[in-house]
């Protein structure tokens, strides 16, 4: 999971995971950019449902792109999706 500033003023993204998982997400901050990631194992099933919360406190206003990658460990294959968030 990432949230990168596409416009807006400067400052920290102030992004993190809340819930159950926020302790085992590995965090790495950069100038605009914020990546989450974190490993989960799952039964295989034709399709899956899954709730992530990000909090995002002090983030500056601005217009974000948030990209969610899976990756799936067996075949190692990757999917993305990614979409425009505007803070107010």
């Amino acid at each position: 999971f990432s949230i990168k500033r596409q416009r807006g003023a400067a400052g920290r993204i102030a992004a993190r995971v809340l819930g159950s998982i926020g302790g085992a997400a590995g965090i790495d901050t950069r100038d605009d950019e914020v990546i989450i990631t974190f490993d989960r194992t799952v039964p295989h099933a034709a399709a899956l449902a899954d709730q992530l919360m990000i909090g995002l406190g002090e983030t500056p206003a601005g217009t974000y792109l948030v990209t969610l990658t899976v990756t799936d460990r067996v075949t190692n294959r990757s999917m993305a999706r990614t979409r425009s968030v505007t803070i107010r």
